[in-house]
């Protein structure tokens, strides 16, 4: 019975998750990121646009991040900063701690939006949490930990926002 028990928890852990036609699934990046198609638009984007996020007002009820208001234009990432955030945002090793439970009451500040052929997945960051949630239009698709990533995280977002004294300290601040 133990035994039968420990392989059904082998089982539905996903070491061994295939897909109906047997080829490997993609695991935490695919869930990350809704699919194989949300993965790809996140690796190779057409163009990425960073936004500055504010909480909404406590009169508007706001249900995804990605939907919070914004501050000043969105900025258009140039390809080699983009470049870094596709590749970062896709390494699992950004991800030490994938989703784990944090006691946090996230307030995100900052969001990417990467499209590729008329597709996109937003990535929305509360770096007082060191949690991002991700979002394919107003489907939210889920989250990861990115402690341990934030300081080269930020340093990429304070080539955006060079003037942002949040970013300059957790760019430079000591791990």
């Amino acid at each position: 019975m133990r035994k039968a028990a420990a392989l059904l928890l082998i089982l539905a852990s996903g070491c061994f998750d295939e897909g109906p036609d047997g080829m490997p699934r993609l695991g935490r990046m695919g869930k990350l990121y809704g699919g194989a198609e949300g993965l790809d638009t996140v690796e190779s984007p057409d163009r990425v646009d960073a936004f500055r996020l504010r909480p909404p007002s406590r009169e508007k009820d706001v249900a995804h991040y990605n939907d919070w208001p914004t501050v000043g234009e969105p900025v258009r990432l140039p390809s080699a900063v983009a470049s870094r955030f596709s590749h970062g945002l896709t390494r699992e090793s950004t991800f030490p701690r994938w989703e784990e439970p944090k006691v946090c009451d996230p307030r995100p500040g900052f969001m990417l939006r990467f499209t590729s052929g008329g597709r996109h997945v937003d990535v929305v960051f509360c770096f007082e949490c060191q949690i991002l949630f991700t979002y394919r239009a107003s489907e939210s698709l889920w989250y990861a930990n990115f402690d341990g990533s934030t300081k080269a995280i930020a340093g990429l977002f304070l080539q955006i926002y060079p003037n942002d004294p949040v970013l300059s300290s957790l760019a430079t601040k000591s791990p």
